[in-house]
């Protein structure tokens, strides 16, 4: 995870935390504007040197209004995309740097890249496409840079053309400065590919489609037995001064559960330890002989519950009662304790719910997306993308400062919060033929004078904002003939770096006719999440 400098993002307020082990009531999942139009298959966010941004990857024509052609980027500009995109799905993305800058590596079902001739694989340094040498010889499933004792290279894990036809599956792949090159595998096709360090040096860690992981080194290649039945996700993820290793795999229940009627069972999730993969402990798994369960994505976030480990999968969770939801995101405390809560009960509308998890960190904190298809909650759609608004600052409502002048109009607004990137709908009502002006300023800390009404400033007048550390606007109102001025829209720049800063407005209003001048009320709120 990267500090996020400017993200476009949408966050929902966060309320002052509930008690210890309790979920937060008000913190909900949130529809992000502009999401695709269609499934989507894999988050990441990085910055290649123009910006962290979240790069949003699958099988859709359009996101943010624009042609995006499978992949789009999220940035501080809003929605963009990447020079014609790819023909094709986009399952996985990566980064790697063979020397000359960090690049977007991307991976999918596409034949072309910015016009350009691709295996399935292509390069994004932040304006241009480009494409590795032909020569690759599996469909790829995913890649990382490994940078091992023989140098830097890039590795990538799939599917061979014939993977049960021979003998010697090669389904690991590595690219250099000589171009492709490939090792014999135990197993024919890999799933996921991980670079760590587990206490032997630099080592490559991929996802067989069988009951075990493989293990590389420039020097040794091994198996190792795992509790799943079958591998699906590799996670390298933060823990103390390290990094832990996570897999989640696909189960079967093949008895009848202990206190079936009480805790669901299952392997799904484990963690490598100095004696192998061992099961994680946590409630994830499912009731009942012959039941299934599987976690498809991991993803730590240091969100408003402190360090958590998200998983997303279909399984069952233990609070209060049993419920089967496909596509389930459930939180687990990775400090102390296995206890697992649902984080976002509903997901997983038909036909496929929750694809891919990507937390992106805000300094102190984190914001979690999820993505897949037909997202919903709470009988809310949520369509393709949606993040979790929560943090752990307090944020009140709207506060109405009186002033001390005399008012022709009260200003206020139809929303209760700011948040990030959102519009905010403010009106005045006051007597009819009155002009105005409202000035908007964000800074933090913004004082209400020394009379305690209004904001008094020096500058554009007696009570007019200026002077603040922070962006300054002024927007016109006016004039009207009616009672009412407004309604009309002010969009909170988009930027979480705004997060725990205030909004503070202000009027100054004359009347067409007569001379009469006065403020309106003040109106301040801290930005949240």
């Amino acid at each position: 995870m990267k500090t996020l400098g400017a993200l476009v993002l949408l966050v929902a307020p966060a309320p002052a935390l509930a008690a210890e082990g309790s979920l937060p009531p008000a913190l909900e999942w949130y529809a992000v504007p502009g999401a695709p139009d269609g499934p989507v298959s894999v988050l990441f966010a990085t910055d290649i040197g123009d910006g962290l941004a979240l790069y949003v990857g699958g099988e859709f024509d359009v996101a943010g209004g624009l042609a995006t052609a499978n992949i789009a980027r999220l940035g501080s500009a809003g929605w963009a995309p990447l020079a014609g995109g790819v023909n094709g799905k986009v399952h996985r993305l990566s980064t790697y740097d063979d020397g000359s800058g960090a690049k977007l590596v991307v991976l999918g079902d596409f034949t072309l890249a910015g016009g350009l001739a691709a295996e399935g694989i292509a390069f994004w340094d932040g304006g241009s496409w480009s494409t590795p040498p032909p020569g690759l010889g599996i469909a790829p499933a995913a890649a990382a840079q490994y940078d091992g004792p023989l140098g830097r290279r890039l590795a990538v894990a799939g599917q061979p053309p014939d993977p049960y036809g021979t003998a010697t599956p090669r389904a690991l792949w590595f690219l250099d400065n000589n171009g492709w090159s490939s090792v014999v595998t135990y197993a024919p096709i890999l799933v996921d590919l991980v670079a760590h360090d587990a206490g032997a040096g630099p080592e490559l860690f991929g996802a067989a489609d069988y009951a075990y992981v493989e293990r590389w080194s420039d020097t040794a290649h091994s198996q190792m037995s795992v509790p799943q039945i079958q591998p699906i996700a590799l996670r390298r993820v933060p823990e103390g001064d390290g990094h832990a290793l996570l897999l989640g795999g696909l189960d079967w229940v093949m008895g009848t559960p202990h206190h079936s009627s009480e805790i669901p069972i299952g392997d799904s999730l484990a963690r490598l330890g100095p004696n192998g993969w061992e099961p994680e402990g946590h409630n994830l798994g499912s009731l009942g002989h012959g039941s299934e369960h599987m976690v498809w994505a991991i993803e730590p976030w240091n969100g408003p519950f402190g360090p958590t480990l998200v998983v997303a999968g279909s399984f069952q969770y233990q609070s209060y009662s049993f419920v089967d939801v496909p596509s389930l995101v459930q939180r687990a405390h990775t400090q102390a304790g296995t206890d697992v809560e649902p984080i976002w009960v509903g997901v997983g509308n038909s036909p496929s719910g929750v694809h891919c998890l990507e937390s992106v960190d805000l300094g102190a904190s984190s914001i979690l997306f999820a993505a897949g298809q037909n997202l919903g909650t709470n009988g809310h759609s949520l369509g393709t993308l949606a993040v979790y608004g929560g943090g752990a600052q307090a944020l009140p409502r709207w506060e109405s400062i009186a002033t001390c002048s005399p008012s022709l109009y009260k200003l206020r607004t139809s929303l209760d919060h700011a948040v990030v990137g959102t519009q905010l709908m403010l009106e005045a009502n006051g007597p009819s033929e009155t002009w105005g002006m409202v000035a908007v300023a964000i800074g933090t800390g913004i004082e209400t004078g020394p009379t305690g009404c209004g904001i008094e400033i020096d500058g554009i007048g007696d009570w007019l904002l200026s002077g603040t550390s922070g962006p300054f606007w002024m927007l016109s109102v006016g004039p009207t003939w009616g009672p009412s001025i407004g309604p009309w829209e002010w969009s909170i720049p988009a930027s979480p770096t705004l997060l725990g800063t205030e909004i503070v407005m202000q009027g100054f209003s004359s009347h067409m006719f007569y001379s009469l001048y006065g403020t309106t009320n003040a109106v301040r709120i801290r930005v949240g999440m």
